[in-house]
């Protein structure tokens, strides 16, 4: 069920196959300082890259909308951001109000004009490719497996127990994922398989918790990895967990009853792992138990069953305290975006005198007229000037038309078969010949790949002295205004402060500029 706009966003981007880790997207939305407005949703679409349209729209055009977007509704006097899925008749609701079904009229009664729409991910290689490769490596892990008790003489009853027991692992594997907020396509498609399942609310309910803060999914990892060791590398026999399978009959029917009764929805991973635990008794009850076991035995499967618990219990705490430094992390980014926090730093850094300056050495791109200026000094060998650079061209294009961007060189002129020289002189050159959008597409394909010989035949550009004149007068600049490292950033002539980057500076723009290039006034001012 949805009880968040964060959730509300993580849904809608998850039906799009945009799929992100959910407790970051959640940490990303909820440190935005205008967070639940409709500016926050659009911010974290820019951080993560998802090319994305906020518009407002009259209630004529509402048969031309796509089928699945975000939209500001007011249901109940005040406004909160829902997830639309459009029928030919009616319209699927998903808000924090939970999820409904209304006809068009009732939708366009409380929707205010404003929709958030995506274009659906269809470069799902990676996720495709990412997700075959685990599936392929499971199968192999069963291969091996059943390979070594086969080899060990193990009757088929051993090796059944053993394969449903790596069936059961990836279960939990999926359900841990789910409970850690990790999001991804496998575990989608087992858990949207319908309205009626939701893996996340049952994974992540009070009934799914044991005493000392023990999830059902720690034991059904720790039980099928023991099992799995036991059969495989100790060579003890499967029945051996006989009374622990009867044992799991009453933990069976519990979750099924509590899903059933309790929560109102299905995790069919859970229901996967209770099935494979079902399967797991049958076997054992068919299976002939009049096998001897050696004290050493137990003593081994109870050795490895601490150490497993152990082991588990220290790899969890490491990955809920990376969760933890990314929390303070998203926090401490919060308050960088705040600008209000970044004014009194900004005007406390050196302030350089630049305004009445001639910059005609320079390659200034954007807007040369904006108010709003931001004087770089960059490397093509720096390291630190790839991503501020690549921040630039993130900044042009968005806000091209209303900030203007006054670019140097600081490099060395003395070794005439320098790559750094060469590629300096011909984007001065491509400036100057074919204007600045194409030097910054040049520079920036070059910060992006660093292959010089790729770069210099797709850009080289006859050279004339006046080239290498240009890059002496920007160091001469640099040398003047006491800039000896790159990268450099002034923004109206202060410096940068240090503990800034491009990223930050691409939402604070948000506030210094009066007016956006992607969004109108009416959007931005809608609050969830």
């Amino acid at each position: 069920m949805v009880t968040n706009p964060y959730e509300v966003l993580d849904l809608f981007l998850r039906k799009n196959k945009y799929y992100f880790n959910k407790r970051e997207l959640q940490l990303q939305l909820e440190a935005h300082p205008n967070y639940p407005s409709v500016r926050s949703f659009t911010d974290i679409l820019d951080f993560y890259r998802v090319e994305h349209i906020a518009a407002t729209v009259p209630e004529e055009s509402f048969d031309q909308l796509p089928n699945r977007w975000l939209a500001v509704v007011s249901p109940k006097g005040f406004r909160q951001i829902a997830l639309v899925e459009r029928q030919v008749d009616r319209v699927n609701l998903a808000s924090e109000d939970g999820r409904m079904v209304l006809s068009n009229a009732e939708f366009i009664k409380q929707w205010e004009g404003v929709i958030l729409a995506v274009e659906p991910n269809e470069n799902t290689s990676s996720t495709w490719r990412n997700s075959s490769i685990t599936s392929i490596l499971g199968i192999l892990l069963l291969l091996c497996l059943g390979g070594s008790l086969w080899i060990q003489g193990m009757g088929w009853p051993q090796m059944l127990y053993t394969l449903l027991s790596g069936l059961g692992l990836y279960f939990t594997i999926l359900v841990l994922k789910a409970e850690l907020g990790f999001q991804s396509a496998v575990t989608d498609k087992w858990c949207q398989i319908n309205s009626a399942t939701d893996c996340t609310e049952v994974i992540t309910s009070k009934g799914s918790r044991l005493p000392m803060n023990v999830s059902l999914g720690d034991v059904a990892l720790i039980f099928f990895l023991l099992t799995i060791c036991t059969t495989v590398f100790i060579a003890a026999p499967a029945a051996l967990f006989f009374p622990l399978a009867v044992a799991s009959l009453p933990v069976v029917l519990y979750t099924f009853l509590y899903q059933w009764k309790e929560v109102k929805k299905w995790c069919t991973l859970c229901l996967g792992i209770s099935a494979v635990l079902l399967s797991q008794f049958l076997v054992l009850y068919l299976a002939d138990r009049s096998v001897e076991v050696f004290a050493s035995t137990y003593l081994a499967v109870v050795a490895l069953f601490l150490l497993l618990s152990i082991g588990w219990q220290y790899a969890k705490s490491l990955i809920r305290e990376h969760q933890g430094f990314k929390k303070e992390a998203m926090e401490y980014s919060s308050f960088k975006k705040e600008a209000d926090s970044f004014t009194p730093l900004l005007q406390a850094q050196r302030q350089f005198e630049l305004s009445n300056m001639d910059h005609g050495s320079a390659l200034i791109m954007g807007n040369p007229n904006a108010k709003f200026k931001l004087y770089a000094v960059t490397n093509p060998s720096c390291t630190h000037c790839r991503p501020t650079f690549l921040g630039y061209q993130k900044l042009l294009e968005r806000y091209g038309d209303r900030i203007s961007l006054i670019l140097r060189f600081n490099i060395s002129l003395e070794d005439s078969s320098s790559p750094t020289l060469h590629i300096a002189a011909h984007t001065v050159a491509i400036y100057k010949n074919l204007g600045p959008a194409k030097a910054l597409k040049a520079l920036a394909e070059w910060f992006q790949d660093q292959d010089f010989e790729a770069w210099q035949s797709k850009f080289s550009q006859p050279l004339e002295t006046g080239a290498i004149n240009i890059l002496q007068q920007h160091r001469d600049w640099c040398n003047a205004q006491g800039l000896i490292f790159t990268p450099v950033s002034i923004l109206n002539e202060h410096l940068l402060p240090p503990y800034y980057n491009m990223e930050d500076i691409y939402y604070l723009l948000e506030d210094f500029l009066p007016r956006l290039s992607t969004t109108t006034t009416e959007v931005e001012e809608v609050a969830a």
